[in-house]
């Protein structure tokens, strides 16, 4: 709250008066808190896929010594070295970055709007929109990279939907027009970085993270078309859910190895709960006052 009230100057010419406190500083103190959540991630996985790599590394040789004689002729997994966790962490780091620039990026066009996201706002369809469509394609490219690090096929696929979405605004411009191409490259970076996470893992949660793209498209779209900024609320609280939980269900004995069932009704029921509380959020008199139509 202290840094959303330091950037006001950002927006002071352009703040409408629906839009008065509390409403925007808080709006802004939450996309800079999720704006954070990818170091979350980072910090839940990378621990995780390094304990994973050794215990797979104890397990080939512990294999080896007790079946020497037909060990060459077994499919051993594959060694995890220092080169592997080198490369891996460099990976991380540009994945979060990345995002993490992007995230930023959209909070300075939030400002440049004074916090009334609509079809043709800057957020919405310039510059910073770039930057950030940019950033949540190539965190999700990282993430998968970091999985397979020595893999460079996969590493090479991992980071193809953020190489198209970089050249979308060069080669055909920036504007709603394009939205199709760079939301699909988004909607493969995420299945890439989901299915990298859940196959390392042996998990079926981090399809939870790719479902909230469809609570985040949808409420975007809702915001857009009923002017009602309130909604805005919630997403940020769907990127924190889907850089989070996911993850933390992932990596967990207790629950990683979750059916499949029940990970797709837990998935439908997020967005159904999702959307019955921005029902709630709309038809509340707060949330009606913050409409902009």
């Amino acid at each position: 709250l202290a840094i959303s009230y330091q950037l006001e100057p950002l927006m002071e010419s352009r703040l409408d008066e629906r839009m008065s406190e509390p409403l925007w500083p808080i709006l802004c103190a939450v996309h800079l808190f999720n704006s954070l959540t990818p170091l979350s991630m980072v910090s839940i996985l990378r621990p995780a896929l390094r304990d994973l790599k050794k215990d797979n590394d104890a397990t080939a040789a512990a294999k080896e010594t007790n079946d020497h004689d037909n060990a060459q002729n077994k499919k051993q997994p594959a060694i995890w070295t220092g080169r592997d966790q080198t490369l891996s962490d460099i990976f991380w780091a540009i994945g979060a970055i990345i995002t993490i620039i992007g995230n930023f990026a959209e909070i300075v066009g939030h400002e440049f709007d004074g916090w009334v996201y609509l079809p043709k706002s800057e957020s919405s369809s310039g510059w910073t929109n770039f930057v950030f469509c940019l950033g949540l394609c190539g965190g999700m490219s990282g993430l998968a990279a970091a999985i397979t690090p020595t893999n460079t096929k996969k590493v090479l696929l991992a980071f193809l939907p953020t190489v198209l979405v970089a050249l979308v605004p060069f080669i055909l411009g920036w504007n709603q027009s394009v939205k199709p191409i760079v939301f699909s490259c988004q909607g493969l970076a995420s299945g890439l970085g989901a299915h990298a996470v859940g196959s390392a893992f042996g998990s079926h949660w981090p399809w939870l993270y790719f479902v909230q793209s469809f609570n985040i498209v949808r409420n975007a779209s809702r915001i857009q078309s009923t002017g009602i900024q309130a909604l805005h609320l919630m997403t940020s609280c769907f990127g924190f859910f889907s850089y989070t939980v996911p993850f933390v269900l992932s990596v967990n004995k207790r629950t990683k190895s979750t059916p499949l069932w029940i990970v797709l009704l837990v998935s439908a029921a997020s967005v159904y709960l999702g959307g019955a509380l921005e029902n709630y959020i709309a038809s509340t008199e707060w949330g009606q006052s913050t409409g902009i139509y």
